[in-house]
C-alpha cells in the first residue's frame, strides 16, 4: 500500500469549498473522481483542512492510499491533463504510512488579499476583497498584534463550530502593502471555522470606524460570537502553505511541476 502526498493549487470560484457534498461540486470530489478513474480504485482523499465556498489555495495538501504501482510521473501527467483548468496538482510524493494530511500538520498559513481603491479591476474581482475606505496600515498592524500568541479564539468562529477547544496559537501575522494591494498573512498551529475571515472582517471594521486598536483585544476577550463584527468575504482568502514534522520523509518517488 502506497501513501501519496499531493500539493494542490485551485481557484475556488466555481466550487462549494474543499469538502465533498452530495449536490454541489467541490475540489475534493473533483480530484477524487479523476484519481479513482486513473488508478481504477475507490480513492479517499484526505485534505489538510477544509476551505469554504469561493476560497482559493496555493498550497493545499492532501494524501491518499493506493495499491496501484503507477509511477508518479505518469499520474502527475494524467491528473493535470484530466483535471479542469482551475485545479492543478503541483507535487506528488510517496511518504511514510503514518502521514496524515490533516492530523500530521503542525502549522497552516493563510493569506488574505485586499484591493484598496474605489473600483476593482474586473479580472481581480474574484481574487481580492475590494475595500473603498482608506486603510491605516499602522493601525491594522497594532490591532492584529493583540492576536499573536496563544488565545481562546471563540470570538472568531461560527456558532455551530463543534471544535472542543477554541485555543489556538498564532505564530505570525504580516501585513504588507504594494500600491493598492494589501496582503495579510496569518500563520497558526490551527484555525477554527471562518477564523481568518472573522479576524479580517473585524480588523477592517475597527479601521473603518477609526476605533482604537485595543478594540481587537476587547473582541478577543468576549469569547463569544454574539457581536456585530462582520466576516470578510471568501474570495480574498488563500490557503498558502502547510507545515509537517521533518521526520515524515519521502519513502519513494517524488515528482513536482519543476521536474
Amino acid at each position: 500500500m502506497r501513501n501519496i502526498k499531493l500539493i494542490i493549487q485551485y481557484d475556488g470560484t466555481n466550487y462549494y469549498g474543499w469538502q465533498k457534498q452530495l449536490k454541489h461540486p467541490t475540489v475534493q470530489q473533483t480530484i477524487e473522481k479523476k484519481l479513482s478513474i486513473i488508478l481504477q480504485e475507490n480513492i479517499n482523499l484526505i485534505g489538510s483542512g477544509r476551505t469554504d465556498t469561493g476560497v482559493h489555495a496555493t498550497g493545499q495538501v492532501a494524501n491518499f492510499k493506493t495499491n496501484n504501482p503507477l509511477p508518479l510521473k505518469n499520474l502527475f501527467l494524467a491528473m493535470n491533463s484530466y483535471l479542469p483548468n482551475d485545479i492543478r496538482i503541483n507535487q506528488f510524493e510517496e511518504v511514510s504510512d503514518e502521514f496524515h494530511a490533516r492530523f500530521s500538520a503542525t502549522q497552516r498559513e493563510y493569506i488574505y488579499l485586499i484591493y484598496n481603491d474605489n473600483l476593482c479591476p474586473p479580472f481581480k474581482r474574484m481574487y481580492y476583497h475590494l475595500v473603498k475606505n482608506d486603510i491605516d496600515i499602522e493601525q491594522i498592524n497594532k490591532s492584529l498584534g493583540y492576536l499573536e500568541g496563544t488565545h481562546d479564539f471563540s470570538s472568531f468562529t461560527i456558532k455551530d463550530d463543534e471544535t472542543k477547544s477554541k485555543i489556538r496559537t498564532i505564530n505570525k501575522i504580516l501585513v504588507e502593502q504594494q500600491d493598492k494591494i494589501i496582503s495579510i498573512t496569518i500563520r497558526a498551529n490551527g484555525f477554527l471555522r471562518k477564523m481568518v475571515r472573522k479576524i479580517i472582517g473585524t480588523v477592517l471594521y475597527i479601521n473603518h470606524k477609526k476605533n482604537p486598536p485595543e478594540q481587537m483585544r476587547t473582541v478577543l476577550e468576549l469569547y463569544s460570537q454574539n457581536h456585530h463584527y462582520p466576516t470578510a468575504p471568501p474570495h480574498g482568502l488563500y490557503l498558502n502553505k502547510v507545515w509537517y514534522p521533518e521526520n515524515i520523509l519521502t519513502v519513494g518517488q517524488h515528482i513536482t511541476d519543476h521536474d
